[in-house]
């Protein structure tokens, strides 16, 4: 690499930096992307929720406000469904995805206004992942069929 005309001209620390810039982007590009597709999932678990439990309605009030709901879940503004959350007693898991989905948008759109606290993408997947078991119930075990 030495006799390399360009690279043989770069410097130990100059190298290090670059790379270490990249990484962070990187990073924040992975961070854009998890939320990205957690976002579309969980809206998709919602809406779907939401329909399965309104099948048995009869009443046409609780009828319009379940498709306001999946109206709601597929399409509105996703810090809706965060604050379901809120209220529903899991107030610290959604505000730690509040945090995630705050340094997305940020990124998103160009790092503008006041600086968020960074979040590597191994925060971001495992606080997205433990998001994603509070809407997924336990798959149920397999059960052998009776022996004849």
């Amino acid at each position: 690499m030495g006799r390399d005309n360009l690279i043989g001209k770069l410097q130990a620390k100059e190298v290090v930096g670059n790379a270490e810039v990249a990484e962070s982007r990187l990073d924040d590009l992975a961070v854009v992307e998890l939320f990205s597709v957690f976002e579309g999932v969980v809206r998709t678990i919602v809406a779907d929720q939401v329909r399965d439990a309104s099948l048995g309605l009869t009443h046409p009030v609780l009828k319009a406000a379940a498709r306001s709901a999946v109206e709601a879940a597929e399409h509105r503004s996703f810090a809706e469904i965060l604050s379901s959350y809120s209220k529903g007693g899991h107030a610290d898991l959604a505000e730690q995805v509040r945090q995630v989905r705050r340094y997305r948008n940020w990124l998103s759109h160009g790092r503008r206004g006041s600086t968020q606290r960074k979040i590597d993408p191994r925060t971001a997947y495992q606080r997205l992942a433990k998001f994603l078991t509070l809407l997924l119930p336990p798959a149920a075990p397999a059960v052998a069929p009776p022996a004849p």
